[in-house]
Parts: C-alpha cells; sequence; structure tokens
C-alpha cells in the first residue's frame, strides 16, 4: 500500500512541476522573475524610453551606478530596446556604463528563468530509469527535442545530455559577447533589430539584411521583438548548438566539481562562435580581464 501511495505522490508532484513549467512558458517574458537574493529587486515592468537622456535620468533616480555595489540591489529596470539616439554616443567609458546597465536585470532575468527550469527538470528525472506518466513523459520529450539532442540515445543518456545542456552561464561572459557582437549596443541590428549576438537567420523572415553581404549570399541578422528574447535566443544557442558542445562539456565539469562557472574558461569553448576562430576567443576575454567585468563576477 506505501509503495502505490508513493506513486500517488510522484504522479502529483510531476503534474504541479509540469503545470509550473506549463505557467513559466506562457506568462508574459518582459516580467521580473522574483528573487530573494541580494542582487535583484523582487519586482519588475518593462518600461519604454524613447531618449539615452531619459535613460541616464531613470538610473539617477533609481542610483544605479557603476562600478556595481554589492551592498545595493539592481533595480527592476527593464528595457524592451535601445533608444535609438543611443548609436549618437561619443563617449565611450559612458556608452559601455550604459550599455552593461541596460544588459545586466535583463540577462539575470533570463538566467533565473534557465536555472528554474533546470530545478524542475532535476527534480522530475531524479531516480528515474524512465518516466512512464504520460505528463512527465510528453514533457521530456518536448525538452529534448527543443535543445536539440539526438532520439537514438537511450533514456539515461538523454536525461544527462538534458541536464548539461539546460544550463545557465556567467553574467559576464554573455555581457561580453554582447558587447562585441553589437558594438556596446551601437549596432544597426542592436537598435532595429534587437539583436546583440550576430545570429544568423536563412528564414528570409525577422532579419535585417547586411549592407556588406556578399552577392549570392542569402543570411540575415534576425531581429527580435525585444533585447530578452535577443538574449534568449543566444543562451538556447549556446545550449543545443554542436559547435559549443565543449563549452557545455567543460561547464559540467564544473557542476560536478561544485565550482563557481569561470567565464574566462568557459569563453574557450566559443573559438567556432566566429570566423576568427581562437582571435575570438581572446578578444572575449580580454574584455572578461577589463575592471569593468571583473566588478561584475560577483552578480
Amino acid at each position: 500500500m506505501q509503495k502505490k501511495d508513493n506513486s500517488y505522490i510522484f504522479a502529483a508532484f510531476c503534474l504541479i512541476s509540469i503545470a509550473f513549467i506549463l505557467w513559466l512558458n506562457s506568462i508574459d517574458k518582459t516580467q521580473f522573475y522574483p528573487d530573494k537574493s541580494n542582487a535583484v529587486s523582487k519586482t519588475s515592468e518593462a518600461i519604454e524610453i524613447k531618449t539615452t537622456r531619459e535613460l541616464i535620468n531613470i538610473f539617477n533616480k533609481s542610483n544605479y551606478t557603476l562600478p556595481y555595489n554589492n551592498n545595493e540591489k539592481i533595480p527592476d529596470i527593464f528595457l524592451p530596446s535601445i533608444p535609438k539616439d543611443f548609436k549618437h554616443t561619443k563617449d565611450v567609458t559612458k556608452k559601455k556604463s550604459i550599455f552593461i546597465r541596460v544588459m545586466i536585470p535583463l540577462i539575470i532575468a533570463e538566467q533565473k528563468n534557465i536555472r528554474q527550469k533546470r530545478i524542475i527538470a532535476q527534480l522530475i528525472l531524479k531516480d528515474a530509469n524512465q518516466l512512464t506518466h504520460p505528463v512527465s513523459k510528453a514533457w521530456f520529450d518536448r525538452a529534448t527535442k527543443e535543445y536539440n539532442i539526438n532520439a537514438n540515445l537511450s533514456f539515461l543518456e538523454k536525461k544527462l545530455e538534458l541536464l548539461k545542456r539546460l544550463d545557465e552561464l556567467p553574467l559576464t561572459l554573455i555581457l561580453a559577447q554582447a558587447a562585441i557582437e553589437s558594438a556596446w549596443g551601437t549596432s544597426r541590428f542592436a537598435i532595429e533589430g534587437n539583436s546583440l549576438f550576430g545570429q544568423w537567420t536563412f528564414s528570409g523572415k525577422n532579419g535585417l539584411t547586411p549592407k556588406d553581404r556578399s552577392k549570392g549570399k542569402t543570411h540575415q541578422v534576425k531581429a527580435f521583438p525585444s533585447l530578452q528574447a535577443s538574449i534568449r535566443s543566444y543562451l538556447k544557442n549556446i545550449n543545443r548548438n554542436n559547435a559549443y558542445k565543449e563549452l557545455r562539456d567543460q561547464r559540467e565539469k564544473m557542476r560536478i566539481k561544485k565550482e563557481k562557472l569561470d567565464a574566462f574558461k568557459l569563453a574557450e569553448g566559443l573559438h567556432r562562435y566566429s570566423q576568427k576562430g581562437i582571435e575570438y576567443v581572446k578578444i572575449v576575454q580580454r574584455i572578461l580581464n577589463t575592471s569593468e567585468f571583473k566588478n561584475l563576477e560577483n552578480i
């Protein structure tokens, strides 16, 4: 009888977990996920900013400054797009400071999204050699497809691979790539298409054509409805694309050793992100070594 009761409890838990995941996927992603940590305030609201001056005024009113003070909460300033006039910002130090402050709350929100999903996945898959409940199995099948996991693998192999892919990245690593790929938020693709990471698309839809695209080429730079959508797409790209397997393997080793995720080491797995190869890795690592980024490592 006890065994039967336990099976009911497990089934109920799975249903509740799946319901939570469905709710998480359905809510407005421009809303901030509540966090009890010191770094993030409890609520968030998307705000429309038309000019860089307006944005600076909001930062000032919120006492949101750099270098970041770990004793202060990051305000819930949630920008859907970069102001059009931001590209005219000439002061390099000012430009970098504004871009970093725009990005931090957005990155934290998406990291939290992944973290919550990973926790749910770990609970559902804990000690399970197979999934017999139809709701749990449907969720698992959908997740493995979403994260591009080989359908021919065994259940255990799929489970381990899903947990390897359904994971976050250091905030500074995401921020460094965004800075490089969007020219600190001033590129045409960032301003017109909320595209922070230079991701390509060949669909002919939702893309911006590069002005220097070679004749005969068909690729476009993918545009997004919001800055956060661009971050979300980038994270999924890193977590499911075979080109970044080395990065995921290194991240898993850090997890097993219960180490803090090391952005500098993980950057070594980005040599296929750009045609520059290893030189691209060095560019990312140089940014990570700047004082601006060192001050952000504990967020």
